[in-house]
């Protein structure tokens, strides 16, 4: 299978975790982490929508090299003889 849906799940999943973890309480394991020290409460949510987000374009990006890959094995004119 390839990896460009892997990445695309990642992504998808890491954005809806992300938006479902914005305002809800951090945990004790969280509290302790960089990015509810830095940023609050909501770090760790919109580390997990930034995180989801740049996995959706490297999976678009690997998605469209796979793509042009598969046409370039296609002959340009298909001829029936």
């Amino acid at each position: 299978m390839p990896r460009f849906v892997f990445a695309l799940i990642i992504g998808v999943g890491a954005l809806l975790n992300g938006w479902y973890r914005l305002g809800t309480p951090a945990t004790d394991a969280e509290q302790t982490g960089w990015l509810y020290t830095r940023f609050g409460p909501n770090g760790i949510g919109w580390g997990m929508i930034v995180l989801g987000a740049a996995m959706l374009v490297i999976g678009a990006l690997m998605l469209r090299a796979w793509l042009a890959a598969v046409k370039m094995g296609e002959p340009k004119v298909k001829r029936d003889r």
